[in-house]
């Protein structure tokens, strides 16, 4: 298993649950920078399949009753979790919610290696050898759980389908509102996603195009929403505005001889989806239910993952034609 993150660990626990030797190699140490996420109530289905929702209900993330949208129309109205039948949504410390998953999968059997990126991944007879911090590790079956980064899923004998160059801008507050809803507001250059994090900042992204000098245009994008600028108005900026990728992207194929991908590995979904950690959680499930049931059961794994990217895709141009207050500017064009 190479990487540690929601999806590798959700396969992980699977894996050693079923009986099979796993080990996970991480590069980090759970510790480095990771946006906080907002998780819809019904992820509340695969914790429980991991043998994770206890764990997780005590693990001091932040409730979250709804969403409110200024989409479409520059009045934000809400989309509340009420009479959802799994309760209210969750905004995740993610740090805290991938080391968790670790810690169920090392509890299942698995062995966990934090802080050891691999060094080489080379095909032998029966299997893999993979060299981590100077041992080579053998494996009759590689998971890629690398997230959206293509180097590794390129020596597995993959390639990247590369669909936008979307990037979010993110930056941090030292302090949030009081209303724990996530707030997600359309511009003509882009959309703004807002949430109270459970340190008691609030995280502010902005998903727009690729391009120079993004980080110095942070002020003239904030000004531009009205609902977000007024929302984030009197809390001292903390930290850097960082640029990470976030754009729709897949892995071709996504499985192969003794290999498969899961979550971003396997297809990396636009934000406005709120896809992310659900989709990890979801396909590392059922890439390791595949692999324990042979390659019959990997076969119809890639099979359904191509179905569900397709109606992703279908869906996120439904999505975006709903924002119909810019039609000719660049991004919103892009995206019809």
């Amino acid at each position: 298993m190479v990487g540690g993150g929601p999806a590798g660990g959700a396969a992980a626990t699977v894996l050693a649950a079923g009986g099979a030797g796993v080990v996970v190699v991480e590069r980090s140490c759970y510790d480095g920078f990771r946006v906080g996420e907002t998780l819809p109530p019904d992820v509340r289905l695969p914790l429980e399949r991991l043998g994770a929702w206890d764990r997780f209900e005590a693990g001091g993330h932040l409730p979250s009753p709804g969403i409110i949208s200024a989409w479409g129309s520059p009045e934000p109205y809400a989309n509340d979790f009420i009479l959802n039948p799994y309760g209210c949504g969750w905004r995740v410390d993610r740090n805290r919610f991938d080391a968790m998953l670790a810690a169920g999968a090392e509890e299942a059997g698995a062995v966990v290696l934090s802080g050891s990126p691999v060094e080489a991944c080379r095909r032998v007879a029966g299997g893999w050898e993979v060299t981590v911090a100077g041992s080579v590790l053998t494996a009759g079956h590689v998971v890629n759980a690398t997230g959206r980064s293509s180097t590794f899923g390129r020596s597995l004998g993959g390639r990247r389908v590369v669909y936008d160059r979307l990037v979010a801008l993110v930056g941090f507050a030292s302090s949030a509102p009081a209303d724990r809803r996530a707030l997600i507001e359309a511009t003509a250059e882009g959309w703004w996603y807002s949430a109270p994090l459970p340190d008691g900042r609030l995280v502010l992204a902005f998903q727009t195009d690729a391009g120079p000098g993004l980080r110095a245009r942070w002020p003239e994008f904030l000004a531009a929403a009205r609902v977000t600028a007024a929302r984030a108005a009197g809390a001292v900026a903390a930290g850097e505005v960082r640029v990470v990728p976030a754009g729709t992207s897949r892995a071709e194929p996504v499985a192969g001889d003794g290999w498969l991908a899961v979550g971003d590995a396997a297809a990396a979904h636009d934000p406005l989806a709120g896809l992310g950690i659900h989709w990890a959680l979801e396909s590392g499930i059922a890439a390791a239910e595949a692999v324990l049931a042979g390659s019959a059961g990997v076969e119809a794994y890639a099979t359904d993952a191509a179905r569900r990217f397709d109606r992703y895709l279908a869906t996120r141009v439904d999505y975006y034609r709903a924002e119909d207050r810019w039609p000719d500017a660049p991004f919103w064009r892009r995206r019809r």
